[in-house]
């Protein structure tokens, strides 16, 4: 200022921070070089108080030693500067840090998949890094993935495990959203550095090229400000040769009750699949359109699909033409055996056609019949 401010307790230098900085306990002070003594911060009301030791005139250089940076990026909003006289206001001014701040780099990170061909679906994605900074309670974590992916698919993928991470509070536990090219970690506890965090992510399908883009992890605290962030990001995935669908290596068999010709009856089905059907697979049972009428042109009773054996629940049943379509409601690995009951008339010969059965995931094929 252009009146000098003379040395004494009276007088001083008070910078006001904003909100995004956590000021610490114990700083250093200088005034042109020379060490001030009493300089005392109040982080509670982010304030820094300078008391004179040396006289303050003309243009003056305050350096502060100790200090941390923001935990996260934003516009810097300015420091409020205040020279004291008396324990007035003599004159007041801002300043806004010439530096700007940039996330720490996310170094330790990678992905992991359970299978590489391409448009191969149902497939689980683990992402592995060490938070460099604290993630604050009500942090976010956005891991991005590159935009040859689209996981809006039908069932949408999920999450399953969140390690590293506790629940926000007992009431509010972690999760995550799954957008076109971005999984949201949320609702989950402070996150201390040094913390190695792994998401997983079921049920997404592999892009159709060879190779991927990249992918990228970015942390954010509570007000969306970014704190670290993959600077490098986490290298892309070298996809194979689309997979084949496997054959159902043992359809028991399909049975209709009465067998007569011409009558109404209904219909089991047993069969077992190779590998693990996913949750919300589909399994479609398909008559043999050379013999059969369309299954919903006899009438409008309704249709009952009815499980036998172990597996007692389902997502939905429903009817297309010559299919009978079951969406299941969870993983399954052993024999399913279907009862379907309903109008469906019998065939007017000898030996029908054969029955097929596909079983498909977000529209593709996994298995089916030879």
């Amino acid at each position: 200022g252009n009146d000098p401010l003379s040395p004494g307790s009276d007088n001083s230098v008070v910078l006001d921070f904003p909100s995004e900085w956590e000021l610490p306990d114990s700083v250093r002070c200088l005034l042109n070089a020379v060490e001030q003594d009493n300089c005392q911060t109040y982080p509670k009301s982010q304030i820094l108080m300078m008391p004179l030791t040396d006289p303050l005139t003309g243009t003056a250089t305050i350096t502060i030693e100790n200090m941390v940076n923001p935990s996260s990026l934003k516009t810097q909003n300015p420091i409020t500067v205040n020279l004291i006289r008396n324990h007035t206001i003599l004159e007041t001014g801002s300043v806004v840090p010439a530096s700007a701040l940039i996330a720490n780099d996310i170094t330790v990170a990678r992905v992991l998949t359970t299978r590489q061909e391409r448009k191969q679906v149902n497939v689980r994605y683990t992402f592995e890094f060490t938070v460099v900074s604290v993630i604050p309670s009500g942090g976010k974590i956005y891991i991005d993935f590159p935009t040859d992916y689209n996981l809006n698919s039908n069932p949408k993928p999920y999450c399953n495990n969140l390690i590293g991470m506790e629940d926000l509070s007992a009431s509010v536990k972690k999760t995550c959203n799954v957008l076109t090219t971005r999984v949201e970690v949320i609702n989950f506890g402070r996150i201390p550095a040094g913390i190695n965090v792994e998401v997983e992510i079921f049920g997404i399908k592999n892009p159709d090229v060879a190779t991927t883009g990249t992918f990228s992890v970015t942390t954010y605290d509570s007000n969306e400000k970014t704190i670290d962030t993959t600077n490098t990001p986490i290298a892309s995935l070298t996809l194979t040769a689309e997979a084949s669908p496997d054959e159902i290596v043992s359809f028991d068999y399909v049975r209709a009750r009465p067998d007569n010709k011409g009558l109404l009856a209904e219909y089991n089905f047993r069969f077992a699949p190779i590998n693990t059907i996913p949750k919300y697979g589909v399994i479609e049972f398909i008559f043999p359109s050379a013999d059969f009428s369309n299954l919903t042109a006899l009438g409008s009773e309704k249709y009952e699909c009815i499980m036998q054996g172990s597996l007692t629940t389902f997502d939905s049943c429903t009817v297309d033409g010559h299919k009978v379509i079951m969406v299941l409601d969870e993983t399954w690995d052993s024999s399913i055996d279907l009862l379907f009951s309903g109008p469906t008339l019998n065939p007017n010969v000898a030996e029908s056609g054969e029955f097929q059965i596909a079983i498909k995931y977000d529209g593709k094929v996994l298995e089916k019949t030879a």
